[in-house]
């Protein structure tokens, strides 16, 4: 006669398995959060709503004389199909739109106040040159057509525009 489930011992080998399997995915899910810091988020969608100093432009350092120059990605304030940024170089501010699909980021409708500086040309030069793009650790490295370097930017969560609305007050 067989006894009922409930009063059968479990096999030792099956509650092992189940710790070892369970450890394993908490394992791969810890490394993947530190390794990328949002797994979940898709390889296009990881520069939206990120704030970036600008280090460099076609390998020549950034002047930080009178404004600190940065590119701010907004989170997802769509325009016509893309996104906006805002930014500035080291004496002008900068807005316009991007696309991003893969790697490959496309910068369009680029303007500007136009302040006589020598890098406010440079600076949209380089994003209207800009092809695609990549990521090692805190760098965002541009790229032209060519493969070339246009920009180099580092993340920092300092610089750019706070865009949170406050709560409206109740009258």
């Amino acid at each position: 006669m067989q006894r009922p489930a409930h009063e059968r011992t479990p096999r030792p080998g099956r509650a092992r398995t189940a710790w070892l399997v369970g450890g394993l995915v908490a394992v791969l899910l810890l490394s993947a959060v530190l390794w990328e810091g949002r797994p979940w988020e898709n390889f296009s969608s990881s520069l939206v709503d990120t704030r970036w100093s600008i280090t460099t432009v076609r390998g020549v350092p950034m002047r930080t004389e009178q404004l600190r120059p940065f590119l701010q990605f907004l989170p997802h304030t769509t325009f016509y199909g893309t996104d906006l940024f805002v930014g500035e170089d080291t004496c002008n501010s900068l807005q316009g739109t991007y696309k991003i699909t893969d790697n490959k980021v496309r910068f369009t409708d680029i303007s500007g106040s136009l302040v006589g500086c020598p890098e406010a040309m440079d600076v949209i030069g380089a994003l209207d040159a800009t092809r695609s793009w990549g990521k090692d650790w805190d760098k965002l490295h541009l790229y032209d057509a060519s493969g070339a370097e246009t920009m180099i930017l580092t993340r920092d969560d300092s610089v750019g525009y706070d865009l949170q609305q406050p709560a409206p007050t109740p009258t």
